[in-house]
């Protein structure tokens, strides 16, 4: 439980890591989920388009002459029913809503009409809960052509007579423009009486698939197969392939195939790169963490559960964040784009539990790699590790003129640490402001590089610097540098204009009591005395809750007891980890300095 509680608020305090990677795996997880209910969507319209196509493998008896078969629709030779139950024995075909007709032109009520007999569907084991997708006529009831229903003015449940024997209309049939609309169908049992051809069929008809069993290898010549096989089991028989039929079914299923086969691995693997890179930039921050708890007595064991414990909580969330999501876009777009079956899309609950199984399991694989890093480390080196935060190498800056050149920083090479008090002093034009602004971002060197962290302050451009400074550079001016015709609020508010993320409410107010101008709140900077001036421009320089604090001498033009209140408002920031770097000549905050440095002719003499 205390694991628990840990990961909990470490998710609290880094909010934002947590975020990123939940709503990759939620965008990951949703992909799938839309992919695959778009999928079976794309299946169901498959099956139905090929289902209104009709069955693509014929076999008729194999002393049928081709040109009569395609004139009439049908053989004038017959074969034995029990043909029909012989073709499940073939192994070589995949076969589905196998059924047998007899067909015949006839005579009645003086129309030439087409009695055609069906035999209900012979299904395999494994399709037995397929639904049909030729009529499954009862015993005693025929269905009707357009043509014959409306000539004779038939509706369902009438009753009438052929050849003798009285028949119920289970349905008219709609108008198909073919030969259909003059057949009357009927049992293959009933037919087969009716014509006094007990045990005859002409045609055996089919649905079949283009592959091997068990496997997805495409047959490139079906008729071949089917002919090769049938030739042992059903002798005299000639085998017809629909092969435009099978064809589109084939393009079918390898496009539906290798649309999910090149993105769904797509996606995994960049999930699995970004989670694995979050979860090491998770480590590199705690690193400090781990060495404390190592320090304290945790094992190996408990430290890499707070990473892969966190990893299937992500997991977890992003499952079921994303199986929702993935569902309502499928829901959305689905219905457009596969009109035949958009009644039938819904959601694919039974993915639900694979998806929360199987998320919390890929992240855990990806942060693995990462937690062994974090668990291998050596928590002596990690605790003596004092973070850098400014780190300047070789930096100079030129001032040229017409006449000479001067070198108001030459080859400086700095480290400041994180939460230090720096003092810098020197003699004037030895450089102090210059370094200053030049760590501030306001002044590019001339030479050298200056990295914060791990950015390299001068190779960002004018805009991204500007961002940077906003959100990480707090300044404090001797000359205090406030807006003449803004209030101390809007003095203080300023830098949300630049673009930093605007404190409530409640900590503007705070923040304005603590430097003591709630009652001069809405004066203008003509109305202040100096040391407001200057708690002002220290309040507008910590707004943005800076890492670094850069003041160029804050109490030069302040009395003795303003100055300390000043210089104990910076050391207040400093003792809350922020880094404070101070130009000044007075003694005041040295008391506070962790360092002083001396600049003399552009370069460090001491430090």
């Amino acid at each position: 439980m205390f694991v628990l509680k840990l990961i909990l608020k470490e998710i609290l305090h880094r909010k934002s890591t947590f975020l990123l990677s939940l709503v990759v795996v939620a965008i990951t997880v949703a992909l799938f989920i839309c992919f695959y209910t778009t999928g079976e969507a794309f299946n169901r319209e498959t099956k139905r388009i090929m289902r209104d196509m009709g069955q693509n493998l014929r076999i008729i008896p194999g002393k049928t002459e081709m040109g009569q078969y395609w004139s009439t629709g049908f053989s004038e030779y017959t074969m034995p029913e029990e043909y029909v139950y012989k073709f499940k024995s073939i192994k070589k075909i995949v076969y589905t809503h196998l059924t047998a007709l007899l067909q015949k032109k006839v005579m009645w009520q003086n129309k030439n009409i087409i009695l055609t007999g069906i035999l209900p569907e012979v299904l395999p084991l494994d399709k037995l809960h397929q639904k049909p997708m030729t009529y499954t006529i009862k015993l005693g009831t025929v269905y009707m052509g357009y043509e014959i229903a409306h000539n004779f003015k038939i509706k369902t449940g009438d009753l009438i007579n052929i050849f003798g024997k009285s028949f119920s209309v289970a349905k008219s049939l709609p108008k198909k423009t073919s030969d259909d609309d003059i057949r009357i169908y009927g049992h293959l049992h009933d037919v087969q009486s009716l014509l006094n051809m007990k045990g005859d069929i002409n045609e055996i008809r089919a649905l079949e698939c283009v592959c091997l069993p068990g496997t997805d290898q495409i047959i490139t010549n079906m008729h071949a197969v089917a002919q090769r096989e049938l030739d042992h089991i059903l002798p005299d028989t000639k085998v017809i392939l629909l092969q435009f039929i099978a064809d589109i079914r084939q393009k079918q299923r390898a496009a539906l195939q290798g649309y999910l086969a090149f993105i769904m691995p797509l996606f995994i693997i960049v999930c699995s790169i970004w989670i694995g890179f979050l979860a090491l930039n998770n480590v590199k921050e705690r690193r400090t963490e781990i060495g404390i708890m190592r320090a304290v007595g945790y094992g190996s064991f408990r430290i890499s559960m707070l990473f892969l414990g966190k990893a299937v909580l992500i997991g977890i969330i992003g499952a079921v964040v994303g199986f929702f999501c993935g569902t309502a876009l499928a829901l959305e777009f689905s219905p457009d784009i596969f009109k035949v079956t958009a009644k039938a899309i819904k959601p694919e609950y039974r993915l639900l539990g694979w998806v929360i199984l199987a998320a919390p399991l890929f992240t855990a694989i990806a942060s693995l790699i990462p937690t062994m890093i974090g668990v291998i480390q050596d928590p002596a080196s990690t605790l003596r590790e004092v973070k850098k935060i400014i780190q300047l190498k070789n930096i100079s800056k030129i001032y040229k003129t017409k006449k000479n050149e001067i070198k108001a920083l030459d080859n400086i090479d700095l480290k400041i640490k994180k939460g230090e008090f720096v003092i810098i002093r020197g003699a004037s034009g030895s450089g102090k402001s210059t370094l200053l602004m030049c760590i501030g971002g306001m002044l590019r060197p001339t030479s050298g590089s200056l990295t914060i962290d791990d950015t390299s302050l001068y190779e960002l451009n004018s805009r991204d610097r500007s961002k940077f400074r906003a959100n990480n550079i707090g300044f404090v001016f001797q000359m205090f540098h406030l807006i003449p015709f803004l209030n101390v609020t809007d003095n203080i508010l300023l830098p949300v204009g630049a673009g930093i993320k605007q404190k409530n409410h409640e900590d503007e107010k705070k923040m304005i009591e603590q430097m003591g101008l709630n009652n001069r709140k809405n004066h203008k900077p003509a109305q202040l005395s100096t040391g407001e001036k200057q708690r002002t421009a220290i309040a507008r320089a910590l707004l943005n809750n800076p890492r670094i604090l850069l003041a160029d001498e804050p109490t030069g033009n302040l009395d003795p007891d303003n100055a300390e209140e000043v210089i104990r408002y910076l050391k207040e920031y400093n003792k809350t980890g922020g880094t404070v770097i101070i130009v000044t000549h007075g003694k005041i905050a040295e008391k506070y300095a962790h360092r002083i440095l001396h600049l003399k002719d552009g370069s460090i003499k001491t430090n």
